[in-house]
């Protein structure tokens, strides 16, 4: 049986979704009247110039020679334009456009979409783990969704009921 287990790889992806909720608010609060394509080349200096400190102090120097096999500097090049650069650029495009409350919803929705397409084109397997992450993510964005509904429309039935209108 399966069993639910919190190991690194999960203590990872919990602080990169704090971060990339601090990034989304970032983006939100100080994007506005600012062009997302700048702060976009921002957030890629600062957070280069910090993975580069972290990789020098942590890593061996990598081999470069093998950036002269034509196939790994396209996967290396595709991985920077459009998984990178383009996705970055484009989300905090739309998120200039977008209150950051559905904007975080609607991100909310990448995890989704990339397990499903790892099933879908990969072959990865579909276990339970799986399925109640789909639903959680789920079930949250519809609460989110529906609860500020359902107050904004008891507050004006209260209200029309101190008027006297629905009486």
């Amino acid at each position: 049986t399966e069993g639910f287990t919190l190991g690194l790889g999960e203590a990872i992806t919990l602080l990169s979704a704090l971060l990339f909720a601090v990034q989304v608010a970032f983006m939100a609060k100080l994007g506005d009247g600012r062009d997302a394509v700048v702060m976009t080349a921002v957030q890629f200096l600062v957070g280069g110039i910090a993975c580069l400190a972290v990789g020098v102090c942590f890593e061996p120097l990598p081999d470069f020679t093998v950036l002269a096999d034509p196939e790994v500097a396209r996967n290396i090049a595709y991985i920077i334009v459009f998984a990178s650069v383009l996705a970055l650029t484009l989300e905090n495009v739309g998120l200039a456009h977008v209150a950051a409350g559905p904007a975080s919803l609607i991100l909310a929705t990448e995890s989704v979409f990339g397990v499903g397409f790892a099933i879908l084109l990969l072959g990865e397997a579909l276990t339970s783990n799986i399925l109640a992450g789909f639903a959680l993510v789920t079930l949250a964005i519809v609460l989110n969704e529906t609860i500020p509904m359902i107050r904004r429309k008891r507050h004006v039935v209260m209200h029309l009921e101190n008027e006297g209108a629905l009486r």
